[in-house]
């Protein structure tokens, strides 16, 4: 319990697990709610969306780690600082690709054209250092562990790669450059898959 403006506030960590869960589960609709008004298309939905959306991820990311928190403690100096970052960086880029992107094809500047398509890459790239970070200011088994999982979601990235690149030069399948867009969500979804796995596995050993 801390205090704060003389109000009593408690940490998610203190809630009980039907609560953290719930909280976590919410902040999921809430994500799937502004992802639904965004793709509905025109301005006010779009800002809608991304609002929801912003909300959205400090609530996934708070309310997950405090489900685990009874498993993995309390969160790190580090952890909440990249919990942070997540939390700025996913609302920044939601406004440049719901907001923003979908108007680069529309510029007449070849280099502002540029510019703009690639402004999504900026907060990723942002969220990557961030992630990078984490890692070195992590102790000796979070940082093999972090390799072990970024070796095999590196792996399973690169022979999905592979088999698509093959079906596409085949003409089995036919795909634009746009499927490049999904190279890092995936990368990104396997790597924290892996990651909750070595670490029920670490802890069951």
């Amino acid at each position: 319990m801390e205090k704060r403006g003389g109000y009593r506030l408690t940490s998610l960590e203190n809630w009980s697990r039907r609560q953290r869960l719930l909280f976590a589960a919410l902040g999921y609709l809430v994500l799937a709610a502004g992802a639904g008004w965004a793709l509905q298309g025109g301005l006010l939905n779009s800002i809608a969306g991304v609002i929801a959306m912003s909300l959205a991820i400090p609530m996934i990311g708070y309310g997950s780690r405090a489900v685990c928190a009874h498993r993995d403690g309390p969160m790190t100096r580090a952890e909440r600082r990249f919990t942070r970052e997540f939390s700025l960086a996913m609302p920044v880029y939601f406004v440049l690709v719901i907001l923003l992107w979908g108007h680069a094809r529309s510029l007449q500047l070849g280099w502002l054209r540029a510019l703009v398509a690639v402004s999504p890459a900026l907060p990723v790239a942002w969220l990557v250092w961030a992630m990078t970070r984490l890692v070195l200011q992590s102790d000796e088994m979070m940082q093999r562990l972090h390799l072990q999982a970024l070796a095999v979601s590196a792996g399973v990235v690169s022979v999905l790669s592979m088999a698509l690149g093959f079906l596409v030069a085949a003409r089995v399948l036919h795909l634009d450059g746009s499927i490049l867009l999904w190279v890092f969500p995936v990368l990104a979804w396997v790597y924290g898959f892996v990651t909750m796995w070595l670490k029920r596995r670490m802890r069951g050993g």
